[in-house]
């Protein structure tokens, strides 16, 4: 409901800026909306949102060392979903020029706005790895506008890519997410699940100490949240349910 009416108040907006409309009163639909609060964490949706382990993403990827070019597109998307926190539309108009200069990562991100990460040693060969294979077979030198994510041939050669081809929808990475994450056995996994994951992993790396490594605006500025309010509600709140015992704990 929150989202049909936001969308019947950008169209009132538009129809008044360009005339098709005057005196556009949008008070009373602003006021319907505040009645909507925001449904946060996919809690609104048919499957709860996944948040792995350390231990679950390493299974994940796991499954993706099968030899085929398929699981090597499979576990670099994985890893780089994860390590820059990537959405699904950004995986998939991801660029060869996004990753090769790796370990620097840019690619343009939510509302044109350019976004870059910073790839570690593991994913960086993984990088080097991939587009080499890239190269191989297409034959010829890669370029800065080629697709960095390829969609896999069907039926008869599985695990074979159709290199230099783009992945046109997002449902491509939804069902290899789901594949993989069946094999593995760590539940159903959405494409943004790969964002949500990267919270987690933050917030429960700890110091020798016991102390977070992350605070709540470190997450936020991997993550490219403008407003750390939307890390907390949508990324970690859901994983901080304990906070009110062990504060009852804590004050006796």
């Amino acid at each position: 409901m929150r989202a049909h009416l936001n969308a019947v108040r950008l169209f009132l907006r538009w129809c008044e800026e360009t005339g098709r409309i005057t005196n556009h009163r949008d008070a009373p639909l602003r006021r319907l909306v505040k009645a909507y609060p925001p449904v946060y964490g996919k809690a609104q949706g048919f499957r709860p949102a996944n948040r792995l382990t350390q231990a679950q993403y390493e299974t994940l990827t796991a499954t993706c060392d099968d030899g085929t070019d398929a699981g090597l597109r499979d576990e670099l998307l994985i890893r780089i979903g994860v390590a820059a926190g990537m959405r699904v539309t950004e995986l998939r108009s991801l660029t060869v020029g996004g990753i090769r200069r790796a370990p620097q990562m840019r690619w343009i991100g939510k509302a044109n706005k350019p976004r870059s990460a910073k790839a570690g040693p593991a994913l960086v060969d993984l990088i080097d790895r991939y587009l080499a294979r890239y190269e191989q077979e297409i034959g010829r030198a890669l370029t800065d506008d080629m697709p960095a994510f390829c969609p896999a041939v069907h039926s008869r050669r599985p695990g074979e890519l159709r290199w230099g081809h783009a992945l046109t929808t997002n449902q491509g990475i939804r069902l290899l997410l789901v594949r993989r994450s069946e094999a593995a056995g760590v539940g159903y996994m959405a494409p943004h699940d790969l964002k949500r994951t990267a919270a987690r992993m933050m917030h429960d790396a700890r110091t020798a100490d016991g102390a977070h490594m992350f605070d709540l605006l470190d997450i936020a500025d991997v993550l490219d949240h403008s407003n750390p309010k939307v890390t907390k509600d949508c990324y970690i709140g859901p994983l901080d349910t304990t906070n009110k015992d062990r504060a009852a704990a804590l004050f006796g």
